[in-house]
């Protein structure tokens, strides 16, 4: 059992490289246009977190030539961060990015196709594995200099409660490897433990089969937060 649970720290650290500060939610198949670095300007003050219950959320105006809104989620809940309340009509394209230059997009966070209408403002699932200040970059159209929003825009982040579970959270649900396993990881399998929680199946929460924060997982810090997934 030690052996598996190192196994899946591995593949862990592999994946959180790719995947740096936080991830979101896979968005839909049309946004093509957030792949560029954020330019622009934003005055305003960082919107909170916002907490219980389900569907709370914090929003504001941004004047037409912003392009970013900073906003603060904590790690483990589950946000939806839109432009949905925006009276104007056109097209907007949305994506979070690290409050730390060069401000990285954090991945599977880009949108421009949101609230269900084809063409319409953006809307996207944000999954924080860290928490503190990120950046929500707006533009119209397309990402980048000369498309910043020409009226006023809302936006808004809104609590959807905490991440649930991954499927294979537990020992008996364990996501199975297909053998043979690859030679010099040359094929790594990826794994995530968004929402995970700490095992509890046949008392293997004790130690030493629970992680330490301390330990082997302690760089980087969200490699282990307190929950572990099997394979």
């Amino acid at each position: 059992m030690r052996t598996t649970l190192l196994r899946l720290f591995f593949f862990a650290l592999v994946g959180s490289f790719a995947m740096p500060y936080a991830m979101g939610q896979a968005q839909n198949p049309d946004c093509n246009s957030c792949v560029c670095a954020p330019t622009g300007f934003n005055l305003d003050a960082i919107l909170t977190a916002p907490a219980a219950p389900i569907g709370t959320f914090v929003q504001a105006g941004c004047a037409a030539g912003q392009t970013y809104r900073r906003f603060q989620v904590i790690a483990g809940n589950s946000y939806r961060v839109d432009l949905c309340n925006s009276a104007t009509s056109f097209n907007t394209v949305l994506s979070i990015h690290s409050n730390v230059s060069p401000f990285p997009i954090i991945a599977n966070t880009c949108n421009d196709d949101g609230c269900a209408v084809a063409g319409g403002h953006a809307s996207v699932i944000f999954n924080p594995t860290v928490s503190g200040t990120y950046r929500g970059y707006f533009y119209v159209g397309s990402c980048g200099v000369g498309n910043e929003i020409t009226a006023p825009v809302i936006f808004r982040v809104t609590y959807l409660g905490p991440v649930p579970a991954p499927t294979n959270d537990e020992p008996c649900t364990a996501t199975p490897f297909a053998l043979p396993l690859p030679n010099g990881c040359t094929a790594p399998i990826g794994g995530t433990t968004i929402g995970a929680t700490s095992t509890v199946v046949d008392g293997l929460s004790a130690a030493p089969l629970v992680p330490s924060a301390t330990g082997v997982c302690n760089a980087p810090a969200v490699q282990y937060s307190g929950g572990d997934v099997w394979f």
